[in-house]
């Protein structure tokens, strides 16, 4: 409103006013560029702060995911020993639950040993 005024030819009674009003709006233009900065260093900050937080829950993803990838055959064979059934011949050996476990660990270590020198781990 008051660019506008300024612009046109003012009334008579703004005439001695005018220098004064000539600098406010100097002054609201300059506080408007301030806001306009201030917006984007806001929009700055928010996409880095956002951009750090999806870094953190990637890097949380790729642990839990590793360890995933780790533990489900492991989980598969202790499934398998699991079931309740007697067809298993190694279920009479003496040696058959310390087997399982051997397995298991092999399993394990190989998964670990495999992204560790991907350099994933």
């Amino acid at each position: 409103m008051l660019t506008a005024t300024l612009r046109r030819e003012p009334p008579a009674e703004l005439e001695s006013h005018l220098a004064g009003l000539r600098d406010v709006d100097d002054h609201a233009l300059q506080v408007l560029e301030a806001v306009d900065t201030l917006r984007e260093v806001a929009g700055t900050l928010h996409q880095t702060y956002a951009a750090v937080v999806a870094e953190r829950t990637n890097e949380v993803v790729r642990v839990l995911t590793l360890f995933t990838a780790a533990f489900m055959p492991i989980t598969f064979v202790a499934g398998v020993y699991g079931m309740n059934f007697v067809g298993m011949p190694e279920l009479g050996w003496r040696w058959g639950y310390l087997a399982a476990w051997a397995v298991m660990a092999t399993i394990a270590a190989v998964t670990l040993l495999w992204f560790r020198r991907r350099r994933w781990l």
